[in-house]
Protein backbone atom coordinates (compact mmCIF):
# COMPACT_ATOMS: atom_id res chain seq x y z
CA UNK A 1 0.00 0.00 0.00
CA UNK A 2 1.47 3.39 -0.93
CA UNK A 3 1.37 6.53 1.24
CA UNK A 4 -1.62 8.04 -0.57
CA UNK A 5 -3.65 4.88 0.06
CA UNK A 6 -2.61 4.86 3.73
CA UNK A 7 -3.69 8.50 4.13
CA UNK A 8 -6.95 7.75 2.34
CA UNK A 9 -7.73 4.97 4.84
CA UNK A 10 -7.15 7.09 7.95
CA UNK A 11 -10.45 8.12 9.50
CA UNK A 12 -12.56 5.81 7.35
CA UNK A 13 -14.84 3.24 8.90
CA UNK A 14 -13.25 -0.11 8.18
CA UNK A 15 -14.56 -3.64 8.39
CA UNK A 16 -14.04 -4.51 12.05
CA UNK A 17 -15.47 -8.00 11.83
CA UNK A 18 -11.98 -9.43 12.29
CA UNK A 19 -12.10 -10.76 15.86
CA UNK A 20 -8.36 -10.24 16.27
CA UNK A 21 -8.69 -6.45 16.05
CA UNK A 22 -9.43 -4.72 19.35
CA UNK A 23 -12.45 -2.46 19.54
CA UNK A 24 -11.57 0.55 21.69
CA UNK A 25 -13.63 3.74 22.05
CA UNK A 26 -11.82 6.93 22.99
CA UNK A 27 -13.24 10.06 24.57
CA UNK A 28 -11.29 12.62 22.57
CA UNK A 29 -12.02 15.62 24.80
CA UNK A 30 -11.15 14.30 28.27
CA UNK A 31 -8.93 11.38 27.41
CA UNK A 32 -10.36 8.08 28.52
CA UNK A 33 -10.69 4.78 26.70
CA UNK A 34 -13.13 1.89 26.79
CA UNK A 35 -12.31 -1.60 25.55
CA UNK A 36 -15.09 -3.89 24.26
CA UNK A 37 -15.12 -7.24 26.03
CA UNK A 38 -16.86 -9.68 23.69
CA UNK A 39 -17.61 -12.36 26.31
CA UNK A 40 -19.37 -9.84 28.54
CA UNK A 41 -20.83 -7.93 25.56
CA UNK A 42 -20.02 -4.59 27.14
CA UNK A 43 -17.40 -1.88 27.25
CA UNK A 44 -14.96 -1.85 30.14
CA UNK A 45 -12.86 1.17 31.06
CA UNK A 46 -9.29 0.78 29.86
CA UNK A 47 -6.97 1.97 32.61
CA UNK A 48 -4.41 4.27 31.00
CA UNK A 49 -0.92 4.36 32.47
CA UNK A 50 0.29 7.94 32.19
CA UNK A 51 3.75 8.11 33.78
CA UNK A 52 4.52 11.60 32.43
CA UNK A 53 1.13 13.23 33.15
CA UNK A 54 0.51 13.68 29.42
CA UNK A 55 -3.27 13.47 29.73
CA UNK A 56 -3.51 16.66 31.78
CA UNK A 57 -0.98 18.81 29.94
CA UNK A 58 -0.11 17.48 26.50
CA UNK A 59 -2.73 15.39 24.69
CA UNK A 60 -4.82 17.65 22.43
CA UNK A 61 -8.61 17.85 22.49
CA UNK A 62 -10.59 16.21 19.66
CA UNK A 63 -7.75 14.02 18.44
CA UNK A 64 -8.13 11.27 15.86
CA UNK A 65 -7.19 7.67 16.61
CA UNK A 66 -5.45 5.35 14.19
CA UNK A 67 -5.04 1.62 14.87
CA UNK A 68 -1.56 0.35 14.03
CA UNK A 69 -0.11 -3.16 14.25
CA UNK A 70 0.59 -4.94 17.55
CA UNK A 71 -2.60 -3.65 19.21
CA UNK A 72 -1.42 -0.05 19.46
CA UNK A 73 -3.29 3.15 18.80
CA UNK A 74 -1.86 6.43 17.57
CA UNK A 75 -3.53 9.65 18.81
CA UNK A 76 -2.98 12.43 16.27
CA UNK A 77 -4.20 15.92 15.40
CA UNK A 78 -6.83 17.84 17.29
CA UNK A 79 -6.65 21.19 19.03
CA UNK A 80 -3.96 22.30 21.47
CA UNK A 81 -5.19 22.50 25.06
CA UNK A 82 -4.29 26.15 25.60
CA UNK A 83 -5.44 27.55 22.24
CA UNK A 84 -7.56 26.79 19.20
CA UNK A 85 -4.46 25.99 17.12
CA UNK A 86 -4.23 22.66 15.31
CA UNK A 87 -1.82 20.30 17.02
CA UNK A 88 1.04 18.46 15.35
CA UNK A 89 1.63 16.26 18.42
CA UNK A 90 1.30 12.47 18.33
CA UNK A 91 0.86 9.99 21.15
CA UNK A 92 0.80 6.22 21.40
CA UNK A 93 -1.37 3.95 23.54
CA UNK A 94 0.03 0.42 23.64
CA UNK A 95 -1.75 -2.84 24.42
CA UNK A 96 -1.01 -2.40 28.15
CA UNK A 97 -2.70 1.02 28.19
CA UNK A 98 0.59 2.93 28.50
CA UNK A 99 0.46 6.44 27.05
CA UNK A 100 3.66 7.82 25.52
CA UNK A 101 4.77 10.48 23.05
CA UNK A 102 5.58 9.76 19.41
CA UNK A 103 7.28 11.79 16.71
CA UNK A 104 5.37 14.98 15.88
CA UNK A 105 3.73 15.38 12.48
CA UNK A 106 5.47 17.72 10.04
CA UNK A 107 2.17 19.54 9.37
CA UNK A 108 -0.40 19.98 12.14
CA UNK A 109 -3.89 18.85 11.18
CA UNK A 110 -7.12 19.30 13.07
CA UNK A 111 -9.46 16.97 11.21
CA UNK A 112 -7.12 14.96 9.01
CA UNK A 113 -3.62 13.61 9.35
CA UNK A 114 -0.53 13.23 7.22
CA UNK A 115 1.85 10.31 6.88
CA UNK A 116 4.03 9.93 9.95
CA UNK A 117 7.43 8.32 10.34
CA UNK A 118 7.23 5.80 13.20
Amino acid sequence: MNEVEVIDQIGKITDNSDFSMPLVAFNSYQLSAFNYIEKAREFEKLELKDDMNLIQNEVPHYFKTVYIPDDKFLLVGGLERDSLKSSNRCFMVDDKGKLSTAMDMHVPRQYFTVAIDY
